[in-house]
């Protein structure tokens, strides 16, 4: 073996070298994916072109990558949404609707199957709203990103503009948040367990704080229902674009929560 002919300092500096090179090379610590957060989650669309089935242009199937038998489907070609890589899954406004199926294809999924006793639950999509068209006082009426045709629960827009996602529960508990349209956006919802006379509903958009939130702790209406993304029989049509949608059965804490949303912000480039 020949002995180095570089002094310590030498080599040290050699070292320090090849570090920086590896970090700048992208050697450094990997960046962020919702794979790495979202995963163990029951519902996790990624508008990813390998999670899609493609009829032409349009989306016939989006694969789910978390843990629940679900995947989100459209057999009818008017009724299926676009696809691009660069814009994800794009809803017209009309009447594009995919329908939450079982992995054999042989059943609806209700939202029994997918959030907790009560609606307790967790909801994150990142989305971009073209048009809200609609300004109902009953938020199930609303643009829908999803929802069911009973107006259980769900993920709806009003034209003020405003993220309103509901829940009915002993009535309808909504909670609403200002968004922008035609601008790329992370919209949450958060229902904790039952605390009597305590806010338990929260709807933070962005990185914005948690707002007071609203208190729903009366019983959940029956979530026997059929869940459907981007029309319901009772909702107005979305008209925009899903890059991801989230749902688990159980409540983040409003902390990791927020860092969540941050980290899909960065992930997007959402400013």
């Amino acid at each position: 073996m020949i002995d180095s002919i570089l002094s310590p300092a030498q080599e040290m500096f050699m070292g320090m070298e090849d570090v920086a090179a590896s970090v700048a090379g992208g050697g450094g610590a990997p960046a962020w994916h919702p794979d790495d957060d979202l995963t163990d989650w029951g519902v996790y669309l990624l508008a990813d072109a390998d999670d899609i089935t493609l009829n032409d242009t349009t989306v016939a199937a989006w694969a789910n990558r978390g843990t629940a038998d679900v995947q989100f489907k459209q057999g009818t070609e008017s009724l299926q949404p676009l696809w691009s890589a660069e814009d994800g899954v794009d809803f017209d406004g009309a009447d594009d609707r995919l329908v939450a199926r079982n992995g054999a294809d042989s059943a609806s999924v209700l939202w029994s199957g997918l959030l907790g006793t009560n609606a307790v639950s967790t909801m994150v999509c990142v989305f971009n709203a073209d048009a809200i068209a609609s300004n109902a006082a009953n938020a199930w009426e609303n643009d829908c990103i999803i929802g069911d045709s009973s107006g259980a629960a769900g993920l709806h827009l009003r034209s003020t503009p405003v993220w309103r996602p509901y829940l009915y529960a002993a009535g309808a508990k909504t909670d609403e948040q200002a968004i922008s349209t035609s601008a790329l956006q992370v919209g949450a919802f958060r229902k904790i367990a039952h605390v009597a006379d305590t806010p338990s509903l929260w709807t933070p958009v962005n990185d914005d704080a948690e707002s007071s939130g609203t208190i729903a702790n009366g019983a959940s209406s029956s979530l026997a229902e059929a869940v459907t993304m981007g029309d319901t029989d009772l909702s107005a049509p979305f008209n925009g674009k899903i890059k991801l949608l989230a749902i688990r059965n159980t409540a983040l804490s409003a902390e990791d929560l927020l860092t969540l949303r941050q980290n899909l912000m960065t992930y997007f480039g959402i400013e």
